[in-house]
């Protein structure tokens, strides 16, 4: 009044975000070792359960009862209630003459024989020979490249049926007796359902374990050169880990009781890595602010930490909960292919949110001299004596935080010239 300024109007009561906000930072300050173990320990029991997870998903899925080929199926397996997968074996010879002779009727009793080594009645090898044998030509010659004129035949199929039950690791053993008894002059290759969804998951497993390894680090290069310190890139990759490991573990217990798609590992952890340093961005470039314009200290830190869940975390919040309802909205399909790929994804994104909202502040909180050291490009300042819990929405310096939190009539501080929220 002495200056002739106009003084800030009284606060009625505090914004319901600034109450949010500060009683979450200072249930994280009490709670941050216990908040901490507990997504450890959740992130070694994920990586425990990975493998099992991604060999729990399927490419066996029900055919919707409105579809009009569920009477056809449900026809099918009254007449054939043993069911089986199709296995092929495709013979042809190396130096490219006609199949028949010697070296794929030495193979077949191979495959015969293999057959009845298992003790399996419902494990059957069918093929130009064993059909021969008996005098079925005509049935016989089907089974060639050339049936009008079988001694010209290029090629022969070999089909074997396996029960669906182990069909998979039948497949293996018959594809390791293929290739160690095989004859030198014959070129067999396997082919069949058991072998496309090994092959679907071989592929699984190389994304998780090659390529997104590989594009990791361009990911993190925009996030590294907006946040400008290695140490705050540390925490991302806590997030992404703790993310993904809890998604797969608690995605494990869902394959078990409804069939989830092959794919659905790769499609989560695409969503851990985008969702991971998206929502680490925000909450951590606003964080890297706040410390800066406070000049650092334990206390800027836990601002900091305010500031950023009171502003960014809301962007977090209401981004993230309308990512997850999109996913959840593929729930309505009645097809599960496509159901269990939506539960997939959205339940990766509720679990980064809640890990950006709870395990990222709590790590910041539980060391603040390490993670307000920025090192690269930029220097700490000393601390102020009397920094601040958090600042006035207005982007000024806020009252005490006992002021804001106990009564309602502390008053705002005057505003200076710092930007707005840069996640706004």
């Amino acid at each position: 009044r002495a200056r002739g300024l106009t003084p800030a109007p009284a606060l009625a009561s505090p914004p319901a975000a600034l109450m949010a906000a500060l009683a979450l930072v200072r249930a994280l300050k009490r709670a941050r070792i216990p908040v901490i173990l507990a997504w450890l320990c959740l992130t070694v029991l994920g990586a425990l359960y990975a493998k099992r997870f991604q060999d729990s998903t399927s490419l066996d899925f029900r055919v919707p009862e409105a579809a009009e080929g569920y009477e056809a199926v449900e026809a099918y397996a009254r007449r054939f209630p043993e069911t089986a997968d199709t296995v092929i074996a495709f013979c042809e010879k190396e130096d490219g003459g006609p199949v028949l002779g010697e070296a794929l009727e030495a193979f077949t009793d191979t495959v015969s024989s293999w057959a009845d080594a298992q003790g399996l009645a419902n494990t059957t090898v069918t093929g130009y020979y064993p059909l021969a044998r008996v005098g079925l030509k005509e049935l016989a010659t089907p089974f060639l490249s050339s049936p009008g004129d079988p001694d010209m035949s290029l090629a022969s199929i070999i089909v074997v049926s396996l029960p669906k039950n182990a069909s998979g690791a039948l497949a293996t053993s018959l594809e390791a007796r293929a290739r160690a008894d095989a004859p030198a002059a014959l070129r067999v290759r396997m082919t069949g359902e058991p072998y496309f969804l090994q092959a679907s998951l071989d592929g699984i497993t190389h994304d998780v374990e090659q390529v997104h390894p590989k594009v990791l680090p361009f990911a993190l290069l925009p996030f590294l050169y907006i946040v400008r310190s290695w140490r705050l890139g540390l925490v991302t990759l806590a997030c992404a880990a703790a993310t993904a490991a809890t998604s797969y573990f608690c995605m494990y217990f869902v394959a078990r009781a409804t069939p989830v798609a092959n794919f659905a590992p790769s499609m989560m952890l695409s969503a851990v890595l985008a969702t991971s340093i998206d929502y680490s961005l925000f909450l951590l470039s606003r964080f890297r602010e706040e410390v800066l314009a406070a000049g650092g200290g334990a206390t800027a830190v836990d601002a900091a930490v305010g500031a950023s869940l009171m502003y960014a975390g809301h962007t977090v919040l209401v981004s993230g909960s309308t990512l997850a309802l999109c996913f959840f909205g593929l729930l309505f399909f009645p097809i599960s292919i496509i159901s269990s790929l939506g539960l997939a994804t959205g339940l990766t994104i509720v679990v980064s949110i809640v890990v950006n909202l709870t395990l990222l502040p709590a790590l910041l909180l539980a060391m603040p001299r390490f993670f307000s050291d920025f090192d690269w490009r930029c220097k700490r300042r000393s601390p102020p004596a009397d920094a601040p819990l958090l600042p006035s929405p207005r982007g000024g310096p806020a009252a005490a935080p006992e002021a804001l939190g106990a009564t309602g009539d502390a008053e705002a501080g005057p505003s200076d010239s710092r930007a707005g929220p840069s996640d706004t």
